[in-house]
């Protein structure tokens, strides 16, 4: 960021300078330009914007621009002289002399060269034909044509406006362009010395050239300007004395009207057509009366219409038009009346000519009564008769002051009170950028008006007054500029020249004799350097150990570089550390301390060029960061240079390390970096030779491993096996080698299988993978295989197989597999293999807008036959049932148990099924799976009939998650059990909704439990007469947000959760202590009914929640009743007897709660430890209308009679149904008909 704009500033500068360069270069050319086209013959600006883009290319544009656009300003505008014309063609001369620097650098460039320093003739006059004759006629071409476009010159100006302009370009391209490549061209050895014999020569000679042509400028110019000023004052007169005489006539005519009683309109036709005859410029002259009028009210208005005008035929508009209409014309007819003098008015736009909107002034003269006594003002107007008019404008050709204004080459502008009479200037909106200097203005008094008059030269002025002893002057200068110039450069460049070859000269001879030692040094080191390689070969040869073969090269290469000490560090098996080769002369403690040294970045000289596989070249140890923190070790050692050279393998593996320490500071020069390299690659030979003899004596000893090796050419001939080989395959190597390696092969694999081998074998020279093979017995076989390409040189020329049988790993692998997938016991997919497909189909449904569904189904009544007949029946059936299953599906669906006794069946969409057409199938599988299911099963106890419900939810819907998906699913299924089992049921939003809201209810549970959210209200349970005999406990939620809350709803939702449980435990101690706070204040009832849900009763310690319950309010058991249902009854009834044996025993009765609604066996409840019978309020509510429900309740009566139980019924709202529960002989009576549920102060009251 801060080079950024380091770099914006240095540019910003260099741009200011050049634009103020040239801004002066233009201020001092203008200073001596031409009219009419302000054209100057030596223009510095040009040579400025050549040599500035040649020196900093196109980065000073912008500044370049910027110069060129405000000297243009400074030139052609005045302060208030800014218009959007002259604009644009200063915009356009801008962009010509910045198209015309570019142009000739681009020239030069390409035809001289880019950083040409003009040494000899024909590059200097390649230099100034191309940047100054030819690219100086890019500006002067583009801009005189515009000016001659816009009038601003004429075609006789426009040859020597372009030639002075040229000219001007071109000079000031020979003077200045070499001035300031003198101070700013490179190369500077070349350029600098001609600040004195170029730069200041031609800047002598430049203060000559504008003396001489500003000299006769200046001559020419006052020659000009007396020419002028004469023809000036020769049309003024001629101007003046037209408009008197259109005064003069006016005033004849009034005397004609003065000498004749009567002037009729033909005696005025005859006059004014002799006087239109004479005077031809004349637009009209009028006879214009007086006339009064008066209105109805007796007002008196003056008119004075219009009565004659001649020429008629282009006048005859303006016949009967009243004068005093025209404000300008009114007071001038005022004051002509009033003084009786012949006056002519301002600007007038004349009525008849509507057309063309001519500008016109008119000269009225008045006409009295002959016998007007006096010359009061006021009686003047009283006697006025008429007036004269005499129209006249300069516009018509035909006039003398036109005719004088073209035979002496000037242009006018007339006008009176600021508005414009008659001009004929060129367009105004170029005025700003006309470059003509003459203007002078006059005042003109005639007819009671004053004039302003202003002149200028024409066109033609000044192409008639050129004299082409400037243009001598002129092009003497050019034509000595030329010569100087490239005299100038042309004298410096051969003494530059000369100088040149002369350096050239001896900086060769010195580097001849430098080489020429050079070389003779080099020829001994490498006659030494190659002993010191024949040695370590040799020593090779004969096998001796690495270390003193390492050692050798160490050797030699400190006799090579006497004053140096050399060390060799090879890299450890792990790749991450160096260890010690050899340091024939390095301190042993130095050589301790790197030993074992990890390798990393800035880690000394060795461990960085190690690391990165780099040359690493430290100067001095003691200021370089690489040895921050081994400086002093190196300081102890004597070491103050170190250059590392990493020491590669052939296969680009590095090694270690090659160095090379001084005990100065020191820098390597080229040979010295080619020396280390060499001495890294003997030592890479040294070390790989080595390798190669370890790894050939490991080969040799894993060959006969207990892996299976065999060795083909590159067509696939075996030619070695080794003993694990034969133990593998059953094959001996005699069998084997000589025929193809195809040989084992099982049929297993396809063409493709083995080109995607040979493949990788060719692309990475290795193959890994498994593949099954065939032995020699025939048996087929998985092998584990890792094959290897040798190559020779380039060329495969081997290929090495290593393979083991893995035949016990994949029966392991598949072993693992159906025990994590599939179920041990029926062999079906289990839960994971489930969700895994089922994630897999959701994707495709998706992606081919395809559908797919999921049956959830639950064997009805599975916990009872487990419980009866044992677990082993159970797996019998489900092991039956999973076969039915997989007998009802499609092979590409997937039946699964998800556990216990719940079974899923996925079903796999086929292409272009429609949503309607994949629940029809759903239904008709889940169908057929129902029928299967409800068919009777042979078990070991004998035959049994089951049914199942199912529930079956359709994807993709709202739920695009598997969890999601089965949850609907099963939402569905429980939704078949509650219609009363054995049914299909599709998952709906309904049910969505539903299974949200109780999701929500089940939350909301939980805060309540903590928060004390929950109340028990009491429901008086009374005999015939109404006397509250007991009590039913009845919990009630009241929620901060909601208000009461339905037990009908959070009270299913509690059972199905472990909350009823907490619940359950809270309601019992709660109901004891109530019972407790009552008998303090001598409140008894017989009992207080509680209802246990089944998950409460069902678990170990119910008894003992009871009976903790009771303890910890200190009551009597006998004050507690215990409400049970049906379902809990027959469910585990050895269980569920024990238990209401041990409550009975603590003194606790016990109520069967909703009888009748259940399914519960006569057989057991003869068994039950009750104390009553409660009758379910659904056949109360209909007993005076259902006749069957009143049967039903006289049966229950009559049983708990027989039974010895006592009877209650529940729900009873009328005195209908006390009535007939009574005559039936129901003891005890509980309902709104008496109590309505109300807290326990309620109750009491």
């Amino acid at each position: 960021m801060l080079g950024e704009q380091v770099h914006f500033i240095k540019s910003f500068y260099l741009n200011s300078l050049v634009a103020l360069a040239y801004f002066l270069g233009g201020v001092i050319g203008s200073l001596l330009a031409l009219e009419p086209s302000n054209s100057s013959p030596v223009w510095p600006a040009a040579g400025i914007a050549l040599a500035v883009v040649l020196i900093y290319g196109r980065r000073i544009l912008p500044g370049l621009f910027v110069g060129v656009f405000g000297t243009q300003i400074y030139i052609s505008f005045g302060p208030d002289s800014v218009t959007a014309a002259s604009f644009i063609l200063t915009l356009i001369k801008s962009i010509a002399s910045c198209l015309q620097a570019m142009v000739g650098a681009m020239l030069i460039r390409h035809f001289v060269g880019k950083q040409d320093v003009l040494l000899d003739l024909s590059e200097v006059l390649r230099f100034f034909l191309y940047g100054a004759l030819l690219s100086s006629l890019v500006a002067p071409t583009i801009c005189i044509s515009v000016f001659y476009l816009q009038n601003i010159l004429s075609a006789g100006d426009f040859f020597f406006a372009w030639l002075t302009w040229w000219v001007g370009d071109a000079v000031g391209v020979f003077i200045f362009t070499p001035i300031v490549l003198a101070f700013f061209a490179q190369p500077e050895a070349i350029w600098r010395p001609r600040r004195f014999t170029v730069a200041l020569p031609l800047s002598l000679l430049l203060l000559c050239l504008v003396f001489v042509f500003f000299y006769s400028q200046q001559q020419e110019k006052e020659r000009i300007n007396r020419l002028f000023e004469h023809r000036v004052e020769r049309v003024q007169h001629i101007l003046e004395g037209e408009v008197n005489t259109y005064k003069n006539i006016a005033e004849n005519v009034v005397g004609i009207f003065n000498a004749s009683y009567v002037v009729t309109a033909a005696e005025f036709r005859v006059m004014a057509r002799s006087i239109l005859k004479q005077h031809p410029g004349l637009i009209a002259i009028e006879w214009i009366p007086r006339t009064i009028e008066y209105s109805e009210l007796g007002e008196r208005k003056v008119r004075f219409p219009i009565q004659y005008v001649e020429p008629y035929e282009p006048n005859k508009r303006v016949i009967g038009f009243d004068i005093t209409q025209n404000t300008v014309a009114l007071k001038t007819l005022n004051k002509a009346i009033n003084t009786g003098k012949a006056l002519s008015t301002g600007l007038i736009h004349l009525f008849q000519d509507s057309e063309h909107y001519r500008v016109a002034s008119v000269v009225y003269a008045p006409v009295y009564q002959k016998n007007m006594p006096t010359e009061n003002v006021t009686v003047k107007a009283d006697y006025i008769l008429g007036i004269v008019a005499v129209v006249f404008t300069i516009e018509d050709l035909r006039t003398n002051t036109l005719s004088a204004l073209v035979d002496n080459q000037l242009r006018i502008k007339i006008t009176s009170n600021d508005e414009l009479f008659y001009s004929n200037f060129s367009d105004q909106r170029l005025a700003p950028i006309s470059f003509v200097s003459l203007q002078t203005s006059k005042t003109m008094h005639s007819a009671g008006n004053t004039w302003q008059v202003t002149y200028r030269p024409s066109e033609q002025f000044f192409s008639n007054q050129i004299t082409w002893h400037v243009w001598w002057v002129m092009l003497g200068g050019f034509v000595f500029t030329c010569f100087a110039t490239v005299g100038l450069l042309v004298l410096t460049g051969r003494t530059a020249h000369i100088t040149e070859q002369v350096k050239l000269k001896t900086r060769d001879l010195t580097h001849v004799n430098q080489q020429l030692k050079e070389e003779s040094i080099l020829r001994q080191q490498l006659e030494l350097e190659q002993l010191t390689r024949n040695r370590v070969l040799e020593r090779l040869a004969k096998g001796e150990a690495c270390a003193d073969i390492l050692a050798e090269v160490i050797l030699g290469a400190e006799k090579l570089y006497p004053e140096s000490l050399c060390s060799i560090l090879l890299l450890d098996e792990s790749g991450k550390h160096l260890i010690q080769g050899a340091a024939n002369h390095l301190p042993d403690f130095y050589n301790e301390a790197v030993n074992g040294l990890a390798i990393g970045q800035g880690v000394g000289s060795c461990g960085t060029a190690a690391y990165i596989g780099q040359q690493v070249i430290v100067e001095d140890i003691m200021t370089h960061p690489y040895w921050a923190s081994f400086t002093g070790l190196a300081k102890r050692a004597g070491l103050y240079a170190c250059w590392s050279e990493p020491i590669i393998s052939s296969k680009g593996q590095v090694l270690g390390a090659f160095a090379i320490y001084y005990r100065e500071a020191k820098k390597p020069d080229q040979s010295d970096l080619d020396f280390i390299k060499r001495m890294a690659s003997l030592t890479a030979i040294t070390i790989e030779h080595k390798q190669a003899e370890d790894e050939l004596r490991i080969a040799a000893t894993t060959f006969q491993s207990h892996d299976a090796v065999v060795i083909t050419d590159v067509q696939g001939t075996v030619m070695r096996v080794n003993q694990a080989y034969t133990n593998i395959t059953g094959y001996s190597a005699a069998e084997v080698i000589g025929k193809n390696s195809s040989l084992l092969s099982s049929g297993r694999h396809d063409k493709d299988f083995f080109r995607d081998m040979f493949a990788s074998l060719t692309e990475k020279g290795l193959w890994e993978g498994e593949i099954w093979n065939r032995r020699k017995s025939g048996d087929i076989y998985p092998e584990r295989m890792i094959i290897t390409a040798v190559y020779n040189g380039e060329e495969i020329s081997h290929y090495v197989g290593i393979f083991s049988d893995i035949s016990e790993k994949k029966a392991s692998e598949e072993e693992i597999e159906r025990l994590a997938f599939y179920d041990p016991l029926t062999g079906l997919p289990n839960r994971r293999l489930l969700l895994d497909r089922l994630e897999q189909a959701v994707i495709s449904t998706k992606r081919h807008n395809n559908f797919g569904a999921v049956i959830y189904m639950d064997l009805d009544y599975f916990k009872s036959l487990n419980d009866t007949l044992g677990h082993q029946i159970g797996d019998e059936l489900l092991i039956q049932v999973a076969q039915r299953l997989e007998g009802a599906i499609r092979t590409e669906d997937t039946a699964c148990r998800l556990g216990g006794d719940e079974f899923v069946v996925l079903i796999i969409s086929r292409s272009d099924t429609s949503l309607n057409e994949m629940i029809e199938h759903a239904a008709l599988i889940a169908e057929k799976i129902r029928n299967k299911i409800n068919q009777p099963f042979e078990l070991s106890g004998g035959m049994r009939s089951f049914s199942t419900s199912i529930g079956v939810s359709v994807f993709p819907d709202k739920a695009i998650l598997p969890e999601e998906i089965l949850e609907q699913a099963d939402t569905a299924m429980y939704r078949s059990k509650h219609m009363g089992r054995n049914k299909v049921s599709f998952f709906s939003a309904q049910m969505q909704e539903e299974h949200n809201r109780k999701s929500s209810l089940e939350r909301m549970l939980h805060s309540a439990l903590s928060e004390q959210q929950f109340v028990v209200y009491y429901q008086g349970q009374t005999n015939s007469d109404g006397k509250m005999l007991s009590a039913e406990a009845l919990l009630r939620w009241i929620h901060p947000e909601q208000g009461m809350v339905s037990p009908a709803e959070f009270i299913p939702v509690a059972e199905g959760s472990d909350l009823i449980v907490e619940i359950g435990s809270w309601v019992l101690h709660e109901v004891c202590r109530q019972i407790k706070v009552w008998q303090n204040t001598g409140f008894y009832l017989d009992h207080v009914a509680v209802n246990i849900s089944p998950r409460q009763f069902r678990q170990d310690n119910f008894v003992q929640q009871v009976a903790a319950a009771i303890a910890d309010s200190g009551i009597d058991a006998k004050y507690l009743m215990v409400e049970l249902t049906e379902g809990i009854v027959i469910e585990d009834i050895q269980v569920t007897i024990d238990k209401m044996l041990q409550l009975q025993a603590m003194g606790i009765a016990i109520s069967i709660d909703d009888f009748g609604t259940g399914y519960s066996s006569l057989a057991y409840l003869k068994e039950l430890p009750l104390s009553q019978l409660k009758i379910d309020q659904s056949f109360v509510r209909d007993i005076n209308v259902d006749a069957s429900d009143e049967v039903i309740v006289e049966a229950i009566i009559a049983l708990a009679h027989k039974l010895g139980l006592e009877v209650i019924a529940e729900g009873v709202e009328t005195k209908e149904q006390m009535q007939f529960l009574y005559e039936k002989g129901c003891e005890r009576y509980q309902g709104y008909y008496f109590y309505r549920p109300m807290p326990a102060e309620e109750l009491v009251q």
